[in-house]
């Protein structure tokens, strides 16, 4: 139950079956005014928020529609027996249990009431597990942990050479002209907190190595949440060469690329509510740094 995320009163979210990949939505526009509906439409009778219980019924939660602003119930004395009504928790059938789901449903959970020993089910087979999705976050801020970053491995990277021959009897002088890219990679990896769902845009720094430092760059991008990223960072130079007559003389561009694993925190802000969740991970990239010309005479 620990790495299971229960949001915050405020921020919305949809509830969708595991098995029937259905969403329960609450209307008073038409009949029915409870039931599932395809997942892949989205539409405001289908976002709920949870509202923590205290005292007796702490660790139990009301489940109210952002549309209706009435709670679910969940009952075996009446029809209907799962439904929504007005409130604020006076009643037993309204407060639920959220049971996190184990083995192939790790990832969901099951709305139990403890007050009618039920469950709320959405099925077009038998599987009462549900799952949430479709969280109306924004990305707002992201703080790497700097102190706790490192740099996993590093390797040097030649990005250009270029040989020159001297066939003559006296010294020549010639420019050297550098002009390339390298691509940086990256990822970040979700540990705890607000489950960001995959696909998921926002805008923000990320963190590279200068003079055997960690730190993070000022430039703002966008970023795909469980996807891989990347830029190029371009580099150019230019350097004086001289050749002795009849020599011959190589000049590399070589620069470290290394791997770097930095904790990180997203700080997200609902929509609607401006309610403050955070997410927490592992970002890993691939980056470059310390360009160095080296000539060697061959």
């Amino acid at each position: 139950m620990s790495d299971l995320y229960i949001p915050p009163n405020g921020l919305y979210f949809r509830l969708v079956g595991y098995a029937s990949l259905r969403v329960l939505f609450s209307r008073t526009t038409e009949q029915p005014e409870v039931w599932h509906q395809l997942v892949s439409e989205v539409l405001p009778e289908q976002f709920f928020t949870l509202v923590p219980g205290t005292g007796a019924r702490s660790g139990l939660y009301l489940i109210k529609s952002k549309n209706t602003n009435k709670v679910l119930f969940s009952r075996t004395t009446s029809n209907p027996k799962f439904g929504h009504v007005e409130g604020e928790g006076d009643r037993d059938d309204t407060w639920f249990r959220i049971e996190a789901g184990a083995s192939n449903h790790i990832k969901a959970f099951r709305l139990v009431c403890p007050g009618t020993a039920t469950v709320i089910i959405s099925r077009v087979h038998t599987d009462p597990s549900l799952q949430v999705t479709n969280y109306t976050a924004n990305g707002t801020t992201i703080d790497y942990d700097l102190n706790n970053a490192k740099v996993v491995s590093s390797t040097p990277l030649v990005l250009a050479s270029t040989t020159y021959h001297n066939d003559s009897n006296e010294a020549q002088t010639t420019t050297y002209e550098l002009d390339e890219s390298a691509t940086h990679t990256s990822r970040f990896e979700h540990s705890a907190g607000f489950p960001i769902a995959l696909g998921f845009t926002f805008n923000g720094s990320c963190p590279y190595t200068a003079n055997g430092e960690i730190l993070v760059d000022s430039t703002a991008r966008e970023w795909t949440f469980g996807e891989g990223n990347s830029f190029t960072k371009k580099y150019t130079a230019s350097a004086s060469v001289t050749m002795n007559p009849h020599k011959t003389v190589l000049v590399s561009s070589v620069v470290r690329k290394g791997f770097l694993e930095v904790p990180y925190t997203i700080h997200l802000s609902s929509k609607s509510a401006g309610v403050q969740v955070e997410s927490t991970g592992i970002w890993y990239g691939a980056t470059t740094w310390h360009l160095r010309n080296i000539v060697d005479k061959l």
